[in-house]
């Protein structure tokens, strides 16, 4: 039976009489009820002064507890994180800090990863990477993993001496010195096929001086290579492009010591328009550039496509076998871009002119050098003698035997009959009555580099 009493107490500590509740005993499945009955039968019958305290004495206890289960979970703290509070008492003379050498170059403002390690081996402890001169600014910092290595990213913009720094110990790693590779970058002004461009080199960091190379490569071979100094970190120079098509190009310098070389890859583009008469720009520029390095005469007229253009470019397609059309297409950049300088093909004394009548062309050789080549036109019915002659005279300008006009500045090779002279049309076939035409833009060049005796050598 479940037990319940209330007695007076007659303190002295109080002016009246305190209840006292005695939490009852249970002592058998069905009493429950009956000790209910008796705990709240007291507390209903006591005064409110006596409900006050009895509150007051439950919460106490409350404030208790909350007490104890702080104190344990500070306790589980500290044991989940001791190394860190361990890290702080460990001596700086037992410690040790290792910065590891990077396995491979830097370059400029590009991450690296540094790695090293901290002994003894303890997680959390903080690392900086910082400079070893000036006020060994921080660059980086990281922490420790529970074997004592860590690794830390920087983007270097110069060739840095670095140390690694546990400010806690105080202590300091050797210095590693962090080699630099420049950053490297080529910009072509324009790409017009072998038309004169700029070319601007930069490197950073900018106190990076010395030598660059600009390599223009084509299905493995090398097509052109510039050297172009670089001063301050910049370096310009005008180029020659080569012929139309896509090139890589190879952009490198030899950098200062502490530095390493630097290379950088791209591909280019170099376009050609299908040129014919009275076009402008800069390809038309290039393509009389290009005709004058194979040794054909054209003489300078801007960027215009004009007669001369046209002629020099029918010279240039009879020399190599193409279709005489006098304007420039796909086949004819191509064939420009693979042709190299026009060769003398006959022999005999270092001063002579050469009429091929196979290809209409005619070849000046000064000091067994070729230096320029006409497109020309021979007898219609073949009858322009062949063989060895010699210039017998020359004239500003004669009468042809047959018909108007004059012969503009004529030499003559075999008797007074054939000569070689200017005329107002010139064919792209042999289409005169025997003599050699050259276009009358190409006479005076023709006449003033020939001399009465000079050898001239007519062959098919």
């Amino acid at each position: 039976m479940p037990l319940a009493h209330s007695a007076h107490d007659a303190s002295p500590n109080f002016g009246r009489p305190r209840r006292v509740v005695s939490i009852p005993i249970v002592t058998g499945e069905n009493d429950s009820v009956a000790a209910a009955r008796g705990i709240l039968r007291p507390i209903c019958c006591a005064n409110k002064r006596d409900g006050s305290r009895l509150i007051s004495h439950v919460l106490g206890g409350y404030r208790l507890s909350v007490l104890i289960v702080l104190t344990l979970f500070i306790a589980l703290l500290a044991l989940a994180v001791p190394p860190v509070l361990a890290a702080t008492s460990i001596s700086p003379g037992t410690t040790t800090v290792v910065l590891n050498p990077p396995e491979r170059h830097a370059r400029y403002n590009a991450p690296l990863t540094l790695t090293g390690s901290v002994t003894p081996a303890n997680a959390g402890v903080e690392v900086v990477v910082q400079r070893t001169k000036g006020a060994g600014k921080r660059l980086a910092t990281s922490t420790t993993s529970s074997n004592g290595t860590f690794s830390i990213q920087i983007s270097p913009k110069r060739v840095e001496s670095l140390v690694a720094r546990v400010p806690a110990w105080d202590s300091l790693s050797e210095s590693v010195t962090i080699p630099l590779r420049p950053k490297i970058t080529s910009r072509i002004h324009n790409a017009s096929a072998f038309s004169v461009s700029s070319v601007k080199i930069s490197v950073k960091p900018s106190e990076v001086e010395g030598t660059a190379r600009l390599t223009f490569r084509r299905k493995g071979n090398i097509v052109k290579r510039y050297k172009i100094e670089v001063i301050n970190g910049v370096g310009r120079r005008q180029i020659v492009m080569p012929g139309p098509g896509f090139y890589s190009i190879i952009t490198e310098i030899d950098a200062p010591r502490g530095f390493a070389l630097s290379k950088t890859y791209h591909r280019i583009r170099v376009t050609a328009r299908i040129l014919d008469i009275n076009q402008k720009g800069r390809d038309v520029s290039g393509l009389a550039r290009k005709l004058r390095a194979l040794k054909f005469y054209v003489p300078d007229y801007g960027n215009i496509f004009n007669d001369v253009i046209r002629d020099a470019v029918i010279a240039f397609q009879k020399s190599i076998d193409l279709p005489r059309t006098g304007f420039m297409g796909y086949k004819d950049w191509k064939a420009l871009g693979n042709a190299v300088p026009m060769e003398a093909t006959q022999k005999g004394p270092p001063n002579r002119i050469e009429v091929d009548q196979s290809r209409q062309i005619l070849i000046k050789v000064r000091r067994d050098k070729v230096v320029g080549v006409l497109p020309v036109s021979t007898g219609a019915t073949g009858n322009t003698p062949e063989g060895v002659h010699k210039i017998r005279w020359k004239a500003l300008a004669t009468r042809p035997l047959e018909g108007p006009g004059r012969l503009y500045r004529t030499m003559t090779f075999w008797g007074d009959i054939f000569a070689i002279h200017g005329w107002w049309s010139v064919p792209s076939e042999a289409a005169s009555g025997g003599c050699v035409r050259v276009p009358l833009w190409g006479a005076d060049w023709l006449y003033n580099r020939s001399r009465v005796g000079e050898t001239v050598i007519v062959h098919s």
